[in-house]
């Protein structure tokens, strides 16, 4: 039942094109990342908390399935980090082509 519901829903969905969830979901970032941008680099961006929980293993997972990664760019911890505009200008500064 709830496969059914996420399906309708990504058929719906304007911009989501896949969901993972489960235990292994941080394993399978590679493979997705792979299938929904085939050539392209990843860029992992997280805040210090978020990638110590996080980030080693998406990096490995993205590693393993052949995926070329910029070096990854990790915010403070703190204070919180917000979506604001000073942000946005530090990461379209990371991937401007050179």
């Amino acid at each position: 039942m709830a496969n059914a519901l996420i399906e309708a829903a990504l058929k719906d969905a304007d911009e989501t094109r896949t969901i993972v969830f489960g235990r292994e979901a941080l394993g399978q970032t590679g493979e997705v990342f792979a299938d929904l941008f085939p050539g392209r680099k990843a860029l992992v961006v997280a805040d210090e908390n978020t990638y110590r929980a996080a980030g080693p293993q998406v990096e490995e997972s993205l590693s393993e399935a052949g995926v070329q990664m910029r070096p990854h760019h990790i915010f403070p911890g703190e204070p919180t980090l917000y979506a604001d505009y000073g942000n946005v200008e530090v990461l379209r500064e990371l991937i401007r082509p050179m």
